[in-house]
């Protein structure tokens, strides 16, 4: 998940983010069984995020590249209103640009969906299948077999809700924001008493940071333990979001990225409306029933 124009890992995992880069994205969701339709979406190069030493499992420690960048659906590469945020929900492939998306609803991403009928079950579970994945030292430490698919969705949900809007407001919160989804989707098994998170610093889980700095460590640790149950002041409140999934199909042939827009509120005056026109129908329902 590079996303600066001349940065690179020392693994060669993440492929260059250039300002220019082509994302070719189904924008017709492909949900359980529907057909999807292609477009397109470019990079515009603007991005936040940090570089940051991790191990995956047991495998050697590697610098990645980490946090949200922006891209538009369509050909411009200028950064617009039209502009949005994306953070990846698969470290293990490379980011391919351009690449071939699956549009499709969060759930059907964590749970499986096909883009034809009868075709293969994609999301999730058939990235954790990769090679990648199943590689040794990564296979059965940071792997989807530590968690379960009902919690991988209640948990990058409510991550989402409490702290996406403060994650963009820095590049070490949208680091440590992106650790925290990784964390989710293949390190679930957690504290063997509670199955909670571990904390950044813990040095064997299925993702541990390798390193000894406090500043990006107590930023992870701040949205862990929300997730464990302690939101801290400033991330007490939520907000409800709509979720997109970029999945690339077949899964594994690149990153799938997850897209995030906030649902309307709505106005004073419209649920007067609503609560009118509810009034009005509970009335003429109670009017007949006496004549």
């Amino acid at each position: 998940m590079n996303y600066a124009a001349t940065a690179t890992t020392t693994t060669g995992r993440f492929a260059s983010f250039a300002a220019s880069a082509l994302l070719v994205v189904a924008a017709g969701s492909a949900y359980a069984q529907g057909a999807t339709t292609v477009t397109k979406a470019t990079g515009t190069g603007s991005s936040l995020g940090e570089t940051h030493s991790l191990v995956f499992g047991n495998t050697a420690a590697r610098n990645v590249n980490m946090g949200a960048w922006k891209v538009n659906e369509g050909t411009s590469s200028t950064l617009g209103a039209n502009s949005f945020w994306v953070y990846c929900l698969d470290p293990l492939n490379n980011y391919i640009s351009p690449d071939t998306y699956d549009k499709v609803s969060l759930s059907n991403f964590v749970n499986g969906y096909q883009a034809t009928p009868g075709g293969a079950t994609l999301g999730y579970a058939s990235i954790f299948a990769g090679a990648n994945y199943q590689a040794a030292g990564v296979q059965g430490v940071y792997d989807d077999s530590t968690t379960t698919t009902s919690r991988v969705l209640s948990d990058l949900t409510n991550l989402f809700q409490h702290a996406y809007a403060d994650s963009i407001t820095s590049s070490v919160k949208s680091a440590a924001f992106q650790f925290a989804i990784w964390e989710i989707l293949g390190d679930g098994a957690g504290q063997s008493t509670n199955k909670k998170y571990y904390s950044a610093g813990y040095t064997n889980s299925g993702l541990d940071l390798n390193e000894t700095g406090t500043t990006f460590k107590t930023q992870v640790d701040t949205y862990l333990a929300g997730l464990n149950g302690t939101w801290a002041a400033g991330l007490t409140g939520t907000t409800n979001y709509t979720f997109s999934v970029y999945n690339p199909n077949p899964s594994g042939s690149g990153q799938a990225l997850i897209r995030a827009t906030a649902n309307a509120v709505p106005e004073p005056g419209s649920l007067a409306l609503v609560s009118l026109a509810v009034f009005g129908v509970v009335y003429t329902r109670r009017k007949g029933k006496k004549s």
